[in-house]
This record gives structure tokens, C-alpha cells and sequence, in this order.
């Protein structure tokens, strides 16, 4: 739950300031990184929800 807190932090700015740079720096940077094979998998996962277990680092309730 802590890495996608994390992430969430990190990269909601940049797609719901009201910042001119953030999306100029975002489409600039993650685009191109975006058609890499090893990232791509890795962000789809990301945005699915699917990279980590989401309880896992929990104790059964």
C-alpha cells in the first residue's frame, strides 16, 4: 500500500496541477520511456493495480 501512496504522490501533480511544466516534463520524460518493453509492462501493471499484492505486507485480519 506504502508504493503505490508513494507513486500516487509522486506522479498525480504531474497530470492534475495546474502546472505548465510538470506535463511538459511528464509527456517529455515518460512517453518515450513508456514504449520501452520492460516499461511498458511495468506501468500497465502499475495503472491496473496489479504490480504488488495489495495486502501483502499485512497480517490476516
Amino acid at each position: 500500500m506504502r508504493i503505490y501512496q508513494a507513486m500516487s504522490a509522486a506522479f498525480t501533480p504531474m497530470y492534475q496541477s495546474g502546472s505548465r511544466s510538470l506535463p511538459w516534463l511528464r509527456d517529455l520524460v515518460l512517453a518515450p520511456l513508456s514504449t520501452l518493453p520492460l516499461l511498458r509492462g511495468g506501468l500497465t501493471h502499475l495503472v491496473a493495480g496489479t504490480m504488488i499484492p495489495p495486502l501483502s505486507g499485512t497480517r490476516d485480519p
